[in-house]
Order: C-alpha cells, then sequence, then structure tokens
C-alpha cells in the first residue's frame, strides 16, 4: 500500500488547463519532490493532494483510504507553506500546539508533546518568544514543528525555504533531509529549485505545463533525461539537433553536419525511423578539452566565465557553441583552437516529443 497516491487528476482554473491528467505513487518514508518551473502546476497538485484545492477529475488516496470528498483537517497530512503561516499574536509554544488544540487532547499530553516538537527541530529554548523575534529559519523550524506535532501519515511542504537567504537555506535543505531520515516519514516537498531537489529527494517528479515529464531518482533524471524538456531544465546541457541514423548494439547513432557521427543513450518514446528528427544531449561537466586533434572534434574557445568552483567555457565548432564546465587550473586561453571529447555513456539520444499545449 502506498502513502499517497495521485490518480489521473485533472485541474482547471478558468481556460488554464493547470493540472493535465497527472498521476503519481508514493511509497512509505520516500522523500518525494515535485520539481519544475513556475506555472507547471506542482503546487495545485500538493494542494490537491492536502485538500485545500479539488481536482476536477481523478482521485487521491492518503493511506489507501480515498480522500476526494475530506477537507484538509480530515486527512492524515499536514501543510508546511513557504510563508509559514504563523499566528504573530500566538507565542511559538501556543503555535505549535494549535493543531492539538483543534482535537482536544489533554493539556498534559500538549505540553509534552509541544516540548518534543520543539526539541526535534533543535527550538527547545524558544517557547515563550513570538514569530517575530525569531529568524527566518528559526521561524520555518517553528512552522516545521507545529506540522510534524500532529503526527501526520503525509507531510506536504509547499516551497518552505523560498523566502531564506542562500547560506540558511542550503543548511535547511541538510536538516530537514536528516529529519526526515530520522522520523522514517513520508514527504513531498514542492521546489523549482533543481539543487535543491537533487541534494533532498529519494524521488523527482518533473513537471511542465501541468503534465509529468519524467520520474524517477535524482542519479536516473539527471543522467538519463526523457525528454527535451527535463534534459534543458536539470542542470547545464548541450542540446544538439540531429538525425537518427539507426542503433548500434544498445547505443543510439546520430549523425551532425558540423559533428559528424556521434553515440549516446536512446532514453525515451519508441525508436524512430532512420532520418528522423532527435536532440543528441551531453552535459558540460562529461567534455573535456585537450590538445588540437586530441579529441572527437576541434573547436575554438570564444569565452570563459570564472564560477567558483567551476569555469564555464564555450568552443564554438563551426555554426555551434558548446558550453564545458572545468574545475583547477585552466591550461588553455581565448582564441585557441582546442578539442573536445567525451564518452558515448555519457551522452543521451532523446526522440520525438509530444507538442506542447496547456498552461
Amino acid at each position: 500500500m502506498f502513502d499517497v497516491e495521485v490518480r489521473d487528476i485533472t485541474k482547471r482554473f478558468g481556460r488554464v488547463l493547470a493540472v493535465d491528467h497527472v498521476s503519481l505513487a508514493v511509497e512509505k518514508g520516500r522523500f518525494v519532490t515535485l520539481l519544475g518551473p513556475s506555472g507547471c502546476g506542482k503546487t495545485t497538485t500538493l494542494r490537491i493532494i492536502g485538500g485545500f484545492e479539488t481536482a476536477d477529475s481523478g482521485s487521491v488516496l492518503i493511506g489507501g483510504t480515498a480522500a476526494d470528498e475530506l477537507p484538509p483537517f480530515q486527512r492524515d497530512t499536514s501543510m508546511v507553506f513557504q510563508d509559514y503561516a504563523l499566528f504573530p499574536h500566538m507565542t511559538v509554544e501556543d503555535n505549535v500546539a494549535f493543531g492539538l488544540r483543534m482535537r482536544h487532547l489533554p493539556d498534559k499530553e500538549i505540553r509534552q508533546k509541544v516540548v518534543e516538537a520543539l526539541d526535534l527541530v533543535d527550538l527547545p529554548d524558544v517557547g515563550s518568544r513570538r514569530p517575530s523575534q525569531l529568524s527566518g529559519g528559526q521561524r520555518q523550524r517553528v512552522a516545521l514543528a507545529r506540522s510534524l506535532v500532529i503526527q501526520p501519515l503525509v507531510l506536504l511542504l509547499d516551497e518552505p525555504l523560498g523566502a531564506l537567504d542562500a547560506k540558511t537555506r542550503k543548511q535547511m535543505q541538510i536538516e530537514l533531509k536528516n529529519l526526515q531520515k530520522k522520523l522514517g516519514q513520508t514527504f513531498i516537498y514542492v521546489t523549482h529549485d533543481q539543487e535543491e531537489a537533487l541534494t533532498m529527494s529519494d524521488v523527482m517528479m518533473i513537471m511542465n505545463a501541468g503534465r509529468v515529464e519524467q520520474v524517477g531518482t535524482p542519479s536516473e533524471i539527471y543522467e538519463r533525461p526523457a525528454s527535451r524538456f527535463v534534459a534543458d531544465f536539470l542542470g547545464h546541457q548541450n542540446l544538439i539537433a540531429a538525425k537518427f541514423m539507426g542503433l548500434d548494439g544498445n547505443l543510439a547513432v546520430v549523425a551532425q553536419e558540423e559533428l559528424g557521427q556521434l553515440r549516446g543513450v536512446f532514453t525515451s518514446g519508441r525508436v524512430p525511423l532512420p532520418g528522423s528528427d532527435v536532440v543528441f544531449s551531453v552535459r558540460g561537466e562529461n567534455i573535456r578539452i585537450g590538445a588540437p586533434g586530441a579529441g572527437l572534434v576541434d573547436g575554438r574557445l570564444v569565452s570563459r566565465v570564472y564560477r567558483g568552483a567551476i569555469t564555464r567555457n564555450t568552443v564554438r565548432v563551426g555554426s555551434l557553441e558548446i558550453s564545458i564546465e572545468t574545475t583547477g587550473p585552466q591550461s588553455f586561453a581565448i582564441g585557441d583552437l582546442v578539442s573536445l571529447d567525451w564518452q558515448d555513456r555519457d551522452c543521451v539520444v532523446i526522440g520525438e516529443e509530444r507538442q506542447e499545449s496547456g498552461g
């Protein structure tokens, strides 16, 4: 039995199809991230799971029980919002206790659970303060404690770290993932931040224009994107239009006018006919720069951008511009002729894609 099942849900807001036949099954104890650009339908999907929106069609099951007719407070879920949604006139202790009081638990039990929840998020001494007296990271921990204290089967998190500064956000990513592992609880998390999703997730669902593009582990999706959208959205890819020539064992063979014949792993759809348009994809970190004639193709280094841990180089090969990420000392200067080399297994060939629609 799954902790959450989303079965073919759709949702329209007026003429906008926000969620387009989305399905997802979440195993117990998984950290699942819904990832995609703004307006892709990820938050609407989360709100439908939590009961804050109603699907036009399809169904939601929580712990194997149909939840479509249940209001949020009757579902075995709890939501953590981006803006924290703390009551400013209440102390931290009262904020955390709010859900327990709504459930009419005895005062002694409420006090004990609040203490345990604040200890869990490493805030044992702030119970008497008000939210305005806390930092952003502390307010986020209080919001997390308030959701966890009622011990929901599933915790829903809608971009909860979006309002934090970069340093605090990275720290909270680690703390949140460690907390989820410690509790063994199911978390469903919404973000548009690719690095955040890769860092925290057991499973990722990539959404675009209301639809599911791909579901898998972070490594599966990063290394084997199933569509051009996923390849372009997640990480830094070189996407090159090519013609499909056929299969060579487990590899797809493509032809590109300026790069010649290339090989990669075919990841999506049915195998196209020879001569069909495909996309050849190789990540910048998988390309090596060497002396002219030493690699697969030669080009000229035309730009370089230093970004701390990595340097992003651009090499022009005919009319193509190929981006390469390197670390350490740079051996070539702008204007130099260089070679580019990569392994077939590091490349992806993406077949025909469906037409985009919706919003």
